[in-house]
């Protein structure tokens, strides 16, 4: 959806000086094919910045002063310290699309009929407005401090606490940062029959990657490490990496594979947890895979078997920094290696 959106803007120049005008970028200057601007309005900003305006669906930024290149989300995002959420509505904004607004599908035959049979509608996930997190207190919470997640990365996310069931509040956002569920993360020891994690507001968690908006201008065009839990993407934030998402669960579905593709990632890194046999690893590489056709990209995974430090059912993010970036440094193969594991 975010590379349609970027498509329809790359096609109208004036939308682009107005959303550049709107960030206080300067001396706009536009003709047949690019948009040089420069980063303000000041006496010593130059024209180093280009937008080309053909052969550029993905609406690139040149930044030639930083040697820098990136997709205009993503670098208003950085240059400018705003949200990825305030960025897309903004442009949404100006193209005059509306919030459910979808990319027209090609022409079907017989109106559709074959395609209605032979395969599932992929509706978009349901989303909820901001004030249902009203029902929750806005507080950082002290146990995810234990665990390695600052409080500046609770306020970032919004991570709060639900009074009544005496839970962690962590808010689960589609691919634009819309709400679309709540999970819960017990704030007491648990037993068999009472889960760590439950959602307080349902969530159709394979139609999104936690951490993905929030993360998006630091992930786009770089590596990203694709962790099963929400709590992995905290600490790894708290640590100073925020190129992570989480699945939500310990398989890769096809609308999350889309996702990171999306993303156009230089290298994807699959760092489960070490309770699962790397034959699940191999079945995430393989969807993965399936989706990336014809793209030159590098995929690699955490090979736990090699790092028996860890605690029973933990996630390479869970022991702190240093030994994630030992982790990072040590215990990364390439997918090629997976096939003589197994």
């Amino acid at each position: 959806m975010i590379n349609e959106i970027l498509k329809k803007l790359s096609e109208n120049p004036e939308a682009i000086v107005e959303l550049l005008e709107y960030y206080e970028c300067g001396k706009i200057k536009v003709n047949t094919r690019e948009v040089r601007f420069a980063r303000d309005d000041r006496t010593e900003s130059g024209l180093n910045i280009s937008i080309r305006l053909v052969n550029n669906d993905a609406c690139f930024v040149k930044d030639f002063a930083r040697s820098e290149a990136n997709n205009i989300v993503s670098w208003l995002c950085k240059e400018k310290n705003v949200k990825f959420k305030d960025v897309l509505i903004n442009i949404k904004r100006i193209l005059h699309l509306s919030d459910d607004w979808r990319p027209q599908s090609r022409r079907l035959i017989f109106g559709g009929v074959y395609e209605n049979i032979m395969h599932k509608v992929d509706a978009p996930p349901k989303v909820y407005d901001e004030s249902t997190l009203d029902a929750y207190l806005k507080v950082p919470n002290v146990r995810f401090q234990h665990d390695h997640i600052s409080l500046e990365t609770q306020m970032e996310f919004g991570i709060g606490y639900d009074v009544e069931t005496d839970r962690i509040t962590i808010p689960i956002r589609d691919q634009h940062g819309s709400l679309m569920g709540i999970k819960g993360r017990a704030n007491f020891e648990v037993n068999e029959e009472t889960p760590k994690y439950l959602y307080l507001v349902p969530c159709q968690m394979s139609k999104t990657l936690f951490g993905y908006s929030t993360n998006y201008s630091s992930m786009y065009g770089s590596t990203i490490m694709v962790f099963e839990s929400e709590k992995s993407v905290l600490q790894c934030a708290s640590y100073g990496y925020h190129n992570a998402v989480a699945l939500g669960s310990n398989s890769l579905s096809e609308h999350q594979a889309k996702m990171i593709l999306s993303l156009n990632p230089q290298k994807v890194i699959f760092m489960l947890d070490n309770d699962l046999p790397l034959n699940n690893t191999k079945r995430n590489i393989d969807m993965l895979r399936s989706v990336a056709t014809m793209r030159d990209l590098q995929i690699s995974y955490f090979d736990w078997t090699e790092c028996l430090d860890l605690p029973a059912k933990a996630s390479a993010s869970d022991e702190g920094k240093e030994v994630l970036e030992y982790i990072l440094a040590e215990n990364i193969r390439d997918e090629t290696e997976l096939e003589e594991e197994l």
